[in-house]
């Protein structure tokens, strides 16, 4: 038998009552700052999927990253994974 559950009393719906002048009129809160634009993604060729497996520590530091500049995980990983290959992409060649 499942066990049922309720939403109810997580979402507030009822907009709050000012106190300004004594109206008593109700006031909607103040709108969020709009998030930071995410940076358009560097043109690719067709993409392939790839799994990966990061040890804990890894793994926080890259979500507080994302977190902190408003992009993906996929978008830094991508960044990183370009510029490790461009630092060693001359002793490729010296390997062959």
């Amino acid at each position: 038998m499942a066990k049922s559950f309720s939403l109810s009393g997580l979402v507030d719906t009822e907009a709050k009552a000012s106190d300004q002048k004594g109206q008593g009129a109700r006031t909607r809160s103040k709108p969020k700052a709009a998030p930071k634009p995410k940076p358009a993604p560097a043109p690719m060729s067709p993409s392939k999927r790839l799994s990966l497996v990061l040890d804990g520590e890894t793994y926080q530091a890259l979500r507080r990253l994302s977190f902190e500049t408003g992009r993906t995980h996929q978008n830094i990983l991508d960044e990183a994974a370009r510029a490790y290959l461009r630092k060693h992409a001359s002793t490729q060649g010296s390997d062959r």
